[in-house]
Parts: C-alpha cells; structure tokens; sequence
C-alpha cells in the first residue's frame, strides 16, 4: 500500500510507531504485531488471565491460551485454522466455534459490514448473537436474533447482497444513489429481496440473477419494468442528461461490478467456514497491473470506437514538444480541431482512421452505452 512503511517487531521495549494509523494500513504490519502479541502472550503469567480462555488467531493458526496448573497452557485449535484473508469474515468462524460452547456469543467492531455478516450468519451460529459497537456513551449492544426476528428471516440474508451491490469497502457505488434510496426501491418489491438473496450463494452467476440485477439498476436510475441498462442509459442520454455520472453504467460494466459484487458476497455468506478455498478473483471482476497490484476491470469493451478516444485536442503555443500539450501526454496526433501553434505534433491521417474503424463500430447502442469507466464510483 502507498504510502505505508513495513516495521519489524523485535522486542517488548521497541517504540510504538507515532503514525498508528499509517502503521496498522499495512497488512505485512498487521500479522507482525499478532505474531507479537501470540509470542508475548505463550510466554506471559498464567495469572494474568484471570481464568478467562484467550482464543488468539494469527496467520493461518489459531491457539488457546489457558492458565493449567500454575502454568500458561498454550494449544493450537485445528478446526480454526483459516485461510480467511479479512477478519470481518474470520471473527464469524470463531463466534460460530465459540457457540459450540457458550450459550451467548457477542462479536464487536465497528464495521457495517461485521454487522451485516453476522446478521446472515444467526442460522448458522446456535448461541444467542449479539452485536456489540461504538465507544462511551454512544455504545450499543444489539441482539441479533431480535433484530432477525423484527426484520424477517428473508432481509437478513438479502441485506448481505443489497450492501455489496450498492458500494461497500471492495466494491464501488452507484454515484449519487445513496443507500436508503436504493434500500427503498429495494424494499418495493419482494422479487428483489429475493433477488438479493441470492447474490452469492455460489461464483457462478445465472442468466436470470443478472437480468433481475438489471432491472434494479434500471429501476434505481427512475425506468421501473425495464432490463435493458443500455437503451435507458441511451434514452436518458438523448433526454439531456449528458454528464456520465448521471447514466447508468452500461452492461458491459455493470457486468463486472455484478461480479465483484457476488464474489464478495460468496465470501461473506461462507464466513462461518474456516477454510473457504476461493477461485481466482481475476475472473470475477478484478485484475493484476504489471506490478503485481490488485486492480479494478471496469470494462472488457474498449469504452469508444478509437477514432473517437483519438479526439483530444489542445490549445498550444509552444509547438507541442512536450507533455504539456495534451495530444502528447495521451500519445496521440494532434488533429484538426487543435488550435495549437507550430505544431509538430501534427497527423493528416484522421479520416483514414474514422474510415477504418466506422466499419467495426456500427451500433448506435454500442456507442451510446460506451465511456463508463467511474459510474460506479
């Protein structure tokens, strides 16, 4: 991560970083300290638990620590050894685990997204779940099973598709459509709770889950009863919303946004397993940069005919030599509608390309619905 510095924890005396927040950014940073804290822990009083069980995971091991005897009893527990990237989803593993044994169960955090975690995972957790959050006086401790019983069996497994969906930490929004406007469309029309409740429930994705996920999109921008994101993207173009942040994405990207959005939901539905082995996230919605860094597939379509991407123009007056002149930033020619100066940057070859590619881009649907790389944002 940018902007992050990876520090090796040696000994108790070392200092604490002074920028916490840049400290803990880091994941590297994050299974240092819990290695740390496992190490430090083995080798503490026994008094100090106060006879309480320490369940501590780090890595992909998780161990008991117990006082026995006068002596810290330090075991590894098998069945909680997770291959969970996030411990959103970790901490569900071990309130289901610790639920074999205790007849309440409180998991705490600060994440809508625990919350909504938990809320899907009640069914699987036979304790009595609570939810605790917040700090000092604005601290709450929610009951699960009460909330479940309020809402109904049915939005607890949709909310868990709908957050995804509509934006949450790996996903991208729908500019300008809030969450409660999209929970109220949402909540019109028991086809989409169930809609929802189907998001993730397995990586592959049926024909009829991502028509029904057009419709919503559809129905979100004002064209309820449609499916088709391309025409009401078109339509509403033609209608003289021009700004790309007031379309619709068009399905191209709304394709892969459903993927991210089910692959994200298929972890979150599975959190109650420790061991999760999850296909490679490159098909559902992601890439790898050539650095190695995880990225954002907006589109698998090119987002406009070339001929067009090709009409950047510039105002110059220094005979487009260097980057500043936008023509050569984009490592293109400049063309006629550029009002530079002693251009030597110059194409006469513009109509030739207009030609060639008028023959591949034909549809007028096709470029209506192009150029959508940051609706989703």
């Amino acid at each position: 991560m940018g902007g992050t510095n990876v520090i090796r924890i040696y000994s108790e005396q070392q200092r604490v970083p002074r920028q916490w927040k840049k400290f803990m950014a880091s994941g590297e940073n994050k299974e240092e300290i819990m290695k740390f804290i496992f190490n430090t822990w083995r080798n503490a009083d026994s008094q100090d638990l106060k006879g309480v069980e320490v369940f501590l995971a780090h890595e992909d091991k998780c161990h008991k620590l117990t006082e026995l005897l006068g002596d810290m009893s330090c075991t590894e527990i098998e069945e909680l050894s997770c291959d969970h990237e996030e411990a959103a989803t970790r901490m569900i593993a071990h309130a289901r685990h610790a639920s074999l044994s205790y007849s309440n169960v409180i998991v705490k955090s600060p994440d809508t997204d625990v919350f909504l975690i938990s809320l899907n995972a009640i069914n699987d957790i036979i304790a009595n779940l609570f939810f605790e959050t917040g700090k000092g006086n604005a601290r709450r401790i929610i009951s699960l099973n009460k909330t479940k019983q309020h809402i109904g069996e049915q939005w607890c497994s949709s909310l868990i598709g709908f957050h995804p969906f509509t934006g949450c930490d790996t996903t991208s929004a729908f500019y300008g459509k809030a969450k409660v406007k999209a929970l109220k469309i949402a909540r019109t029309n028991d086809e989409y709770a169930i809609l929802f409740g189907n998001l993730g429930k397995t990586v592959t994705l049926s024909t009829q889950l991502k028509n029904g996920l057009y419709g919503f999109v559809c129905h979100l921008y004002g064209y309820e009863g449609r499916s088709d994101v391309n025409s009401v993207r078109h339509e509403m173009f033609k209608g003289g919303k021009y700004d790309e942040e007031l379309l619709p994405p068009n399905q191209d990207s709304l394709d892969n946004h459903i993927r991210r959005a089910n692959y994200q939901c298929y972890i979150w539905r599975h959190a109650v397993q420790p061991i999760l082995r999850l296909p490679d996230f490159c098909d559902h919605g992601w890439k790898l940069d050539e650095e190695g860094n995880v990225t954002i597939n907006w589109m698998s379509l090119a987002p406009a005919p070339d001929s067009i991407l090709e009409f950047v123009n510039c105002k110059c007056k220094k005979g487009c030599e260097n980057n500043r002149c936008s023509c050569v930033k984009a490592v293109m020619k400049c063309s006629d509608l550029c009002k530079c100066t002693g251009c030597k940057n110059s194409s006469t070859n513009i109509t030739d390309s207009l030609e060639s590619d008028s023959d591949t881009y034909n549809s007028p649907d096709e470029c209506s619905s192009s150029d959508n790389s940051d609706d989703e944002n």
